[in-house]
């Protein structure tokens, strides 16, 4: 079963193995390091699963509304 938490819920016994799908652990800046993302939160780190950064980058700083954001990362 694969299920989905928020990278900074605490880890429990029962979430096997966390893997982190972010492109980046930064802030919505895309830069500053998010301090609160810590290596004890995740087991491995596949970047290569996140949507492009560029991506998040017109979603987070030029204003990419969600719904086009979707529709780009399921084409």
């Amino acid at each position: 079963m694969i299920r989905t938490r928020c990278i900074l819920a605490p880890k429990e016994l029962t979430d096997g193995v966390r893997i982190s799908v972010m492109s980046r652990h930064t802030l919505n800046d895309g830069v500053t390091p998010d301090l609160r993302i810590t290596r004890k939160l995740y087991d491995i780190h596949l970047p290569l699963l996140a949507p492009n950064p560029r991506l998040i980058g017109d979603y987070y700083k030029r204003d990419l509304p969600w719904e086009d954001f979707e529709e780009i990362i399921t084409q």
